[in-house]
């Protein structure tokens, strides 16, 4: 990851950058083990200057549970000018439990702003949960989820090595349990099996699972991963919204040119871009609930729908914006084909819309787009 700062040498604007590499560690120990093995991270400077010459200093954090397992690491390392900064910590922890330890390491430096890496622990092979994010727009799901979001969960010993894709059940529905691995929706404050939901997932691995949160889900929630028979140890808090709107990009990052067909339904792309006052057609999920009331698991007009007028509504009708103008919406609903929670809408590109890559929003309810998607007009 690249940090870039500004500083002014005389009358230039020289640009200095500190790159950190990697962004994140993880570390998995035996549980009866006193140190794991060490993993580093380096840092070095681009603008040419000798790492050894670059100031900084080091915290090592541990945040959760709180303590002092997260530990320096002496590990040997080039004494030649060029070689980059070896940042090595490990894991000091007698006989741990079973679970998940989340720490971070803390650069700061004199010509950069502070550098923050995330380390994650594992002891076992208990599955452990990192990050729970929207699908689409990767905005983190603490802030909500809403009924038949999309959502992608991150972590380690989520699932099997070899990912999996999406299967339907023996009833169509989109399957529940995928290579062992199982996603959990819970409420707090309901014991009673009716209190926990499966969701339904299209994508399993050991290191990311991409659900559907249940249309069941209503106010607080807790997400849990199951692999193997075993739950993690650590699980997700988040609560229910009405919506939560993110457009799906080609890129799967949430942000650049975003997953949109042209009125051909060929791909929208730069070199395939939409006259503007065509019609395009957008993908995307947090849509919430929907008319009739969306069904988890189901696939939208797998049996065929004879009429839009059959395929489910949001509550709350999009509002769509190109290059800041709004856009006209003349279709919006699930996508035929598709997994109940993934939405189309169809939008008017602005006739007067200038060709190149125009931003693009769409907004359900009180729930707002992600910023930085794009579509291409010519």
């Amino acid at each position: 990851m690249v940090v870039a700062v500004s500083a002014f040498a005389g009358s230039t604007l020289a640009q200095i950058q500190l790159v950190v590499s990697p962004t994140s560690l993880t570390l998995t120990p035996s549980s009866s083990y006193y140190a794991g093995d060490p993993q580093c991270v380096s840092v070095t400077s681009s603008d040419g200057r000798a790492p050894d010459t670059i100031p900084y200093s080091v915290s090592y954090n541990a945040v959760s549970p709180p303590g002092t397992w997260l530990q320096p690491a002496q590990e040997p390392v080039s004494s030649a000018p060029s070689a980059p900064i070896a940042i090595c910590v490990q894991f000091a922890y007698s006989y741990a439990p079973a679970g998940a330890y989340y720490g971070n390491i803390t650069i700061t430096s004199s010509i950069a702003p502070t550098f923050v890496v995330p380390v994650t622990v594992v002891v076992g092979d208990a599955p452990a949960i990192s990050a729970v994010l929207n699908g689409a727009s990767f905005a983190s799901a603490a802030n909500g989820v809403s009924p038949g979001e999309i959502v992608s969960v991150f972590g380690v010993n989520l699932g099997p090595a070899k990912p999996l894709g999406l299967q339907l059940d023996s009833t169509g529905k989109v399957a529940t349990l995928l290579g062992g691995a199982q996603v959990l929706f819970v409420d707090p404050y309901n014991p009673y099996p009716g209190g926990s939901v499966a969701a339904p997932l299209t994508y399993v691995s050991a290191t990311q699972i991409n659900c559907i949160v249940p249309y069941e889900v209503q106010l607080l929630t807790v997400i849990e991963v199951s692999y193997l028979g075993q739950t993690s140890a650590s699980a997700f808090a988040s609560h229910a919204i009405a919506t939560a709107p993110g457009i799906f990009t080609d890129t799967s990052t949430g942000t650049g040119q975003a997953a949109v067909l042209n009125s051909d339904s060929s791909l929208n792309t730069a070199s395939n871009p939409a006259p503007a006052g065509s019609i395009v057609q957008v993908f995307m999920t947090g849509e919430g609930q929907t008319s009739p009331p969306g069904v988890t698991g189901s696939v939208t007009c797998s049996g065929g729908c004879a009429t839009t007028s059959q395929i489910p509504q949001p509550l709350v009708a999009p509002q769509a914006f190109v290059g800041g103008q709004p856009a006209t919406v003349v279709f919006y609903g699930e996508a035929p084909g598709l997994v109940a929670g993934v939405m189309q809408v169809n939008l008017v590109i602005p006739p007067n819309t200038p060709s190149g890559a125009a931003s693009l929003a769409i907004n359900v309810g009180l729930g707002n787009s992600q910023a930085g998607t794009t579509v291409a007009v010519k």
